[in-house]
């Protein structure tokens, strides 16, 4: 089938569009077709990120005879009904129906590429409806598989095991599809976090002083110097908003960043003596710091929102890995003409030597290339935020409160 000079993009609850902010990332040429989010405000903050994106839609149960069709449809149907922090309901809550609104899209449609993320519940208690998932996509036409990737094994030190779904349109496979293997490079939880001092869109939080949250931090402070820890010095994610049954501290990766552990403030870092800041919270989810000041700094939205929705999204490490390689296998796009996998590019001495995370992965190379062309640098020290849109990049703002004053 002929390759599209643009993939025409649609989702269905969108959330804050992961998926193109890793189209962007990864050079993928594309338009955003339609998209659809129940909360409007997470709708404005997707405007916020993706400005010339048609409106959203409310309802993504609609009729799908009113929906386009597009090259490449993405769905997170609600988690909730399978997760194991949930009711585990499955189909007997209304929100664990929308996969067959999601299904129906894709029969009556027929996308060339489909991707689908829930979580990894889907599999362990409800393995009849993975099962029922994939006899409707091949019933459909289409060649599914299905994989689980966790977003620590994939660049980014975050626990956050997810069920992937691809299917690809039978008449529209040009190549064979494998999901990305595990990767040997685990960054410093280090490099993600803040260290300066606190910004005004993002200002400093202190522990909550309610009686869970006292007994979490005893607890893991307690069970630390049992086992010859310093609290004081140690990198250690403490989830001090958890019941008796999921409290847990965590070494070398952050826990799983859920919607409602982001949005009440995410975790309790040992060392620093302080809770997550929003803008940790979206990196360790692979957001890139420019598009997280514009989250945060927006007028009229309020922090536990933007918080809530970072923690519904689906993690932009784990989309750039595997969006170029299904759009690839489905013809979609030639493999040279988009970006190389910079999460399997990057080495553990690259890693060392960098200073901000995702946002020295994702721009180093581009920024290490426009000044070999002779561009010019912000005059100030800052970190440069680059957004490479297609296959241009261009400076487009910087992480302090200045413009920057680099030019393309």
């Amino acid at each position: 089938m002929q390759i599209p000079e643009v993939v025409s993009l649609g989702s269905d609850c969108t959330g804050l569009g992961t998926e193109v902010i890793a189209a962007e990332l990864c050079g993928i040429p594309y338009k955003i077709i339609f998209g659809s989010e129940i909360n409007p405000h997470v709708r404005h903050l997707h405007k916020l990120l993706h400005p010339t994106a048609p409106p959203l839609g409310v309802d993504c149960t609609q009729d799908v005879l009113r929906k386009p069709t597009v090259d490449l449809y993405v769905a997170g149907p609600p988690c909730q009904p399978w997760s194991a922090i949930g009711q585990q309901k499955g189909l007997k809550d209304f929100r664990g129906t929308v996969f067959y609104h999601v299904l129906e899209f894709v029969r009556v449609r027929q996308p060339r590429a489909v991707l689908i993320e829930n979580v990894r519940g889907l599999l362990d208690r409800h393995a009849d409806m993975l099962s029922d998932v994939l006899h409707m996509l091949k019933a459909s036409g289409y060649c599914a598989t299905w994989d689980i990737l966790d977003t620590k094994d994939h660049g980014i030190p975050q626990s956050r095991p997810r069920l992937l779904i691809v299917g690809i349109r039978a008449d529209s496979c040009a190549h064979t599809f494998k999901f990305p293997k595990k990767l040997k490079m685990k960054p410093s939880m280090d490099l993600f976090l803040h260290h300066g001092k606190p910004y005004d869109w993002d200002p400093l939080r202190l522990p909550p002083t309610n009686a869970t949250a006292r007994r979490n931090l005893q607890h893991a402070r307690a069970k630390m110097v049992a086992t010859g820890i310093n609290p004081a010095s140690a990198h250690t994610f403490i989830d001090v908003f958890a019941s008796k049954k999921f409290a847990s501290l965590n070494l070398k990766h952050c826990p799983c960043i859920t919607a409602s552990r982001s949005k009440a403030g995410g975790f309790y870092i040992s060392h620093l003596n302080r809770m997550t800041y929003y803008l940790e919270l979206g990196r360790l989810q692979g957001f890139p710091t420019d598009k997280l000041r514009t989250m945060l700094s927006s007028n009229g939205v309020k922090h536990s929102v933007v918080g809530h929705a970072i923690g519904n999204a689906i993690s932009v490490n784990i989309l750039m890995r595997i969006l170029p390689r299904l759009l690839v296998a489905a013809g979609l796009v030639q493999q040279s003409a988009v970006r190389a996998d910079v999460w399997k590019k990057t080495t553990k001495a690259q890693v060392t030597s960098m200073n901000i995370l995702p946002d020295d992965i994702y721009y180093g190379e581009l920024r290490a290339s426009a000044r070999q062309s002779g561009k010019k640098r912000c005059d100030r020290k800052c970190q440069c935020v680059i957004s490479c849109i297609a296959v241009q990049a261009r400076p487009v703002s910087c992480s302090d409160d200045a413009p920057c004053t680099a030019k393309p």
